[in-house]
């Protein structure tokens, strides 16, 4: 093959590796912008996921606090209601106790006061003889078990009134539990709804950020072939370049060489005619040792 034939082929061959360089170049810039793409998009939601983790681990929180304070008022209710349950028992006794002493009662304690004072009084001022003062004596005595059982009565209605605030109050105490109980309940379901609404968001978000990341590996496993195969031809290129230039550099001192012979010729020639050389002449024959 000439080197003219050479030069055409070679000449062509850059032209295409020239070409396939820039499309190569292009497609990788390309997958390059599309792979940063892809990882900012996945850090992006990397970080709207930690966002995601750290609000849900507050809601948790403040849920599980509420949930806490839930027990605990559930416990203060249920005790009042016990204490309430125990005092409604024992009002129910001393009731029946009062019901009972009632029915047995006789007279107006008042009357039966005022009686035994009259007849205290009368047997201190008044003479009487053994047989009356025996019957005001027991008189006294029957009196006085009357205003015993009176006082014992009013004991245990004094009883049953105390019992039965003590009722009410607890009745009333349970009844504020529970209504605070309800409420704080119902924020912490709210929260628990937040939470479980955000556990599900940061799920997707999750399952987004992790496609991401998959699409990013393959875009860099595509940009790592298409860096090699550009790279591979721009040696090619390179390469190419470098012997299209050894082939001209030849053909330069082919050339070169060319027209010493041609120069040797004809100063030997004006030599043999006797003519007066040039100094480039001279100098030609000199180096070949015609001279």
């Amino acid at each position: 093959m000439s080197g003219d034939d050479d030069v055409k082929r070679l000449t062509q061959r850059l032209e295409i590796l020239g070409k396939e360089v820039e499309e190569l170049k292009a497609s990788r810039d390309s997958l390059l912008r599309e792979a940063d793409e892809h990882l900012k998009r996945r850090d992006e939601l990397n970080r709207k996921f930690q966002e995601h983790r750290l609000k849900i681990s507050e809601l948790k929180g403040e849920r599980d606090r509420l949930n806490l304070e839930v027990k605990k008022l559930k416990s203060e209710r249920d005790e009042a209601r016990r204490e309430a349950s125990v005092k409604r028992l024992k009002l129910k006794e001393l009731k029946a106790e009062y019901e009972k002493m009632r029915r047995q009662l006789k007279g107006n304690i008042q009357n039966a006061k005022e009686e035994l004072e009259r007849l205290e009084w009368g047997i201190q001022t008044n003479p009487y003889s053994p047989s009356e003062e025996r019957k005001v004596l027991v008189r006294i005595a029957r009196l006085e078990e009357e205003l015993k059982s009176h006082r014992k009565g009013e004991e245990l209605l004094a009883q049953i009134e105390e019992t039965a605030k003590d009722v009410n109050a607890l009745n009333q105490q349970a009844e504020l539990k529970h209504g605070e109980l309800v409420k704080m309940a119902e924020e912490s379901e709210k929260y628990h709804r937040e939470m479980i609404s955000l556990v599900k968001d940061a799920a997707n978000v999750k399952k987004e950020a992790d496609e991401e990341h998959q699409r990013f590996m393959e875009v860099r496993g595509k940009l790592k072939e298409a860096q090699q195969k550009y790279l591979a031809t721009l040696l090619e290129l390179k390469a190419t370049r470098r012997q299209l230039k050894e082939i001209y550099r030849r053909n330069g001192l082919e050339k070169g060489e060319e027209l010493k012979k041609r120069l040797e010729a004809e100063a030997s020639e004006k030599l043999k005619q006797g003519g007066k050389l040039t100094f480039e002449e001279f100098k030609i024959l000199l180096e070949k040792g015609r001279i």
